[in-house]
């Protein structure tokens, strides 16, 4: 698994939503669709992920808490109308690579989200098969 997210200090927030990242509370997230970025609170951290990495509609990638602990994190559409879906699981460490407890599961709620949904996906989503099905 690839670390895509950052620890991230209040200078390194985007101005334009510093004020509510800051704000959070654990376990709460704030989407930036424009930008392709979550910030989520989780056991006293905020992360930043990168969500430009990996696949749109069924989004992983990983944090690394300041303990070196590893989280897979997921961010997915599917059934929703306003907000996404966020979780992060557990891992532990198997032979080869790290796999994903999914037993070990944490939700978030979407404190805000800026701009559209759609601003999320490219305009074939809306225009095509895949969106018009799958949403």
């Amino acid at each position: 698994m690839v670390d895509f997210s950052t620890q991230v200090e209040e200078e390194d927030i985007d101005l334009d939503i510093r004020k509510d990242v800051c704000s959070l509370k654990e376990m709460q997230a704030i989407v930036h669709t424009k930008l392709k970025l979550v910030y989520l609170k989780f056991e006293g951290e905020i992360h930043k992920v990168d969500l430009t990495e990996g696949d749109i509609e069924d989004n992983w990638n990983g944090i690394t808490l300041t303990d070196g602990r590893v989280f897979d994190f997921n961010m997915d559409w599917q059934f929703c109308e306003r907000n996404p879906n966020i979780s992060l699981y557990g891992t532990y460490q198997g032979e080869e690579y790290l796999i994903t407890n999914t037993s070990d599961s944490y939700s978030f709620k979407v404190l805000r989200k800026y701009k559209r949904k759609k601003e999320y996906f490219p305009k074939e989503y809306y225009t095509g098969f895949t969106y018009e099905n799958h949403f």
